[in-house]
């Protein structure tokens, strides 16, 4: 006997504010149990199904449940404040909306997405085994009509007419056959065992295909997280680049606006002597003209060469430096011990940042220590010596 039992399941999607990180989770009928088959949304992470981390988000805040009548998810508000929308209508306490494919709930400043939605039908098959004889039929007698061989009623020691010839029954038509040996009790076991296989091939066959359904629904699963994740990778680098070319827009207007009212800014000049057989790589970091940190690197400063400035115009009176060489192929860093000192990330290669550094995750970064030096005048000049094995920054001659 074959039941149907309807199955669903449902996948949200959502940036998690904790972690800055697309956080995708699909919910089935079988891990809701415990509230009637009902998702909770919330923030309560011992009652909700769905846990988000988000101050804006009340404990429990919405209920999603399946109407199986109609075999459609179904939200409902369980907030008098704090009311949320769904599609950018607003879902008032007790009030229910139907949630379809790409739905989008907003909880607080929260935004969730509906990615997936299935409900199906499972078929589950009890066999409950083989009869071989019903039981309101009489037992099968092999041969109905024939009677015992040494039956005293139909025979005698004595023969009646001693002309006649004896009389020699047919022991072939009296011989007893087992039951299994009847062509009809044949037949029926035959189709009995055809049915079984039958069945044992159904059930297998069904189970290799709800298998690879979902094999096939978390491979897609996958596929649609890696996609919105380079979607969302990429778009969050384009607003990025937005931002640090109306930086730099913004640095160029404030330099005009100071030289034509003849205000300046505070700038650093750099050089190595002689004494440093090797170039001085430098990354610098400060603030710029509109009050936005930047990080930039890096600045080949060559032994006995020309002056370099690496850029950091401020208003303020400090530029923080990280700055490396090498003497006898080790790395000495640059580490006075009485001046201000920050942490920034850099990477081997060239590098400017506001801000967010290394947007791209295939950049190799390590954070390291900036140390200050200080603006007197509107250009200040050093210069790097190596001694004893030590990396400084002198005031220029």
């Amino acid at each position: 006997m074959n039941v149907s039992t309807l199955q669903w399941a449902i996948t949200f999607q959502w940036n998690d504010v904790s972690t800055g990180n697309l956080k995708t989770q699909q919910i089935s009928k079988q891990q809701v149990s415990k509230h009637n088959h009902a998702i909770i949304i919330g923030r309560d992470n011992v009652v909700c199904d769905i846990v988000i981390n988000d101050s804006s988000v009340s404990k429990e805040h919405v209920k999603i449940y399946c109407d199986e009548q109609v075999r459609r998810f179904i939200i409902k508000n369980l907030r008098d404040t704090n009311i949320p929308k769904l599609d950018d209508e607003d879902l008032a306490i007790g009030k229910e909306l139907p949630l379809k494919l790409n739905s989008k709930i907003v909880l607080g400043t929260q935004k969730i997405e509906i990615i997936d939605i299935q409900i199906y039908e499972l078929e589950s098959t009890n066999y409950s085994g083989l009869k071989f004889s019903n039981p309101n039929s009489s037992s099968v007698n092999p041969n109905p009509n024939s009677n015992p061989v040494n039956s005293s009623k139909n025979s005698s020691s004595v023969n009646p007419n001693p002309n006649s010839s004896p009389v020699n029954p047919d022991s072939t038509s009296n011989k007893p056959k087992h039951w299994w040996q009847e062509p009809t009790i044949q037949v029926a076991i035959i189709g009995a065992i055809v049915t079984l296989v039958g069945s044992i091939l159904t059930l297998n066959a069904n189970k290799m295909s709800q298998e690879t359904e979902k094999i096939k629904q978390d491979v897609q699963l996958k596929a649609d997280k890696l996609k919105q994740q380079e979607e969302f990778k990429i778009e969050k680098q384009k607003l990025y680049n937005q931002k640090f070319s109306d930086h730099r827009q913004k640095v160029r207007e404030i330099k005009e606006t100071m030289r034509q009212k003849k205000e300046f800014y505070n700038q650093l000049t750099l050089k190595t002597n002689d004494s440093c057989p090797n170039t001085v790589r430098v990354a610098i970091s400060f603030t710029a003209l509109d009050d936005v940190s930047e990080t930039r690197g890096w600045i080949n400063v060559e032994p006995g060469g020309l002056d370099r400035t690496p850029g950091g115009a401020t208003i303020y009176a400090g530029v923080f430096l990280h700055a490396k060489t090498s003497v006898n192929n080790e790395e000495i860093i640059w580490k006075p011990t009485k001046t201000g000192r920050i942490e920034r990330f850099v990477s081997t290669s060239e590098f400017n940042y506001i801000q967010e550094p290394f947007l791209d995750a295939n950049i190799e970064e390590k954070p390291v220590k900036f140390y200050e030096v200080k603006l007197d005048r509107k250009i200040t000049k050093k210069a790097f010596n190596c001694n004893a094995g030590t990396l400084q920054l002198v005031d220029a001659e």
